[in-house]
């Protein structure tokens, strides 16, 4: 109890100064959390390849390819970057009329945290490089730079003649990724020792291999004739292109396809192929959609007429067919009636 209400008015603001002194530091406390939980670890997937990849406890729906860890969108930088073999998959992906698809595996991390994330995601699913998985990352993680300023002084170290690049043209400048087959690969004419064949044979065999323990995934089993599931959907990239083999590439393609470099050559089918093939050919029609691509313009006959010769040919064919139809109908008829 207070004596007078003065004494009950002073009492309550020293109780309130010291609840203030204990929820102020709490209060920023929770604020820098906040602002410094900001990062994100994220997993670029390979829409190309759909099906079952599990790398311990993470199930992925398609195969991841990169790891990274950000802030902001730090993770969308990549899309339009194609120097590096991340942006040479991103790309190839996109020519496919496809676009990589991205997850966020952890967010609202702290930097520290969040490098952590991405160090224990390398490991667990492997990199490319090293033959333990298909990432390509080529860190193990962990070594960004994020935040980081560079002093006045540093900067102008950098600048002008100081720079050590100061009119020098870089030595991929122009370049793209097919231009380093052949001749221009930097390996081009030179032999592995059987020491590194060794070497390398034994860091993707057996479990180093990424692929150890998995089964054929699903949608790499093929369908009827030609078709495959996984590339369902996507038109062939030269689809519709035309005078993008030179002569002389289909000439070389025709002589290995030719007389004894035809796989068939001297060989024959047997009845058995043969009504398989049938059977198959049959099929084919039934199907609706078959049978449309083959009306109008479709048909590789359209506008196209037979000539007087090839008309006589059908002509005596046809002949032929129905007398030896005839004469077996009639033999048929007469061994049943005699029976």
């Amino acid at each position: 109890m207070y004596d007078t209400p003065e004494d009950s008015r002073t009492n309550t603001k020293g109780e309130f100064k010291d609840m203030l002194t204990v929820i102020f530091p709490v209060l920023n406390q929770i604020e820098m959390t906040i602002k410094n939980n900001i990062f994100y670890t994220y997993i670029y997937l390979d829409s190309r390849k759909p099906g079952r990849y599990q790398y311990g406890d993470y199930l992925f729906e398609f195969e991841p390819m990169y790891v990274g860890k950000g802030k902001g969108s730090r993770w969308r930088e990549h899309l339009g970057y194609y120097k590096n073999w991340l942006g040479y998959k991103i790309k190839h992906i996109k020519d496919c009329g496809l676009e990589p698809k991205v997850i966020f595996q952890e967010k609202n991390l702290d930097e520290q945290s969040a490098f952590k994330s991405e160090i224990d995601l390398i490991i667990i699913i492997g990199r490319r490089d090293l033959g333990t998985g298909p990432l390509v990352n080529l860190t193990k993680g962990g070594d960004g730079v994020s935040g980081y300023i560079h002093s006045e002084k540093q900067k102008e170290n950098f600048r002008g003649k100081n720079n050590p690049m100061y009119g020098k043209v870089p030595w991929n400048k122009g370049k793209k990724f097919p231009e380093y087959s052949g001749m221009n690969h930097p390996n081009y004419g030179k032999l592995m020792s059987e020491e590194q064949k060794k070497k390398i044979s034994l860091k993707v065999s057996g479990e180093n291999n990424h692929n150890y323990g998995k089964k054929r995934p699903e949608h790499s089993i093929k369908l009827s004739g030609r078709k495959n599931i996984k590339r369902q959907g996507i038109p062939p990239w030269n689809k519709g292109k035309v005078g993008i083999y030179s002569e002389e590439t289909l000439e070389i393609w025709f002589q290995k396809r030719s007389g004894e470099g035809n796989y068939m050559y001297g060989k024959h089918h047997s009845k058995e192929t043969k009504k398989k093939m049938t059977e198959a050919s049959s099929k084919r029609f039934q199907n609706s959609r078959s049978r449309e691509k083959l009306k109008g313009k479709n048909n590789s006959f359209y506008g196209k007429h037979h000539s007087e010769e090839t008309k006589k040919k059908m002509s005596e064919k046809r002949k032929e067919y129905y007398k030896k139809r005839r004469e077996n109908d009639n033999s048929n008829f007469s061994s049943s009636k005699s029976n």
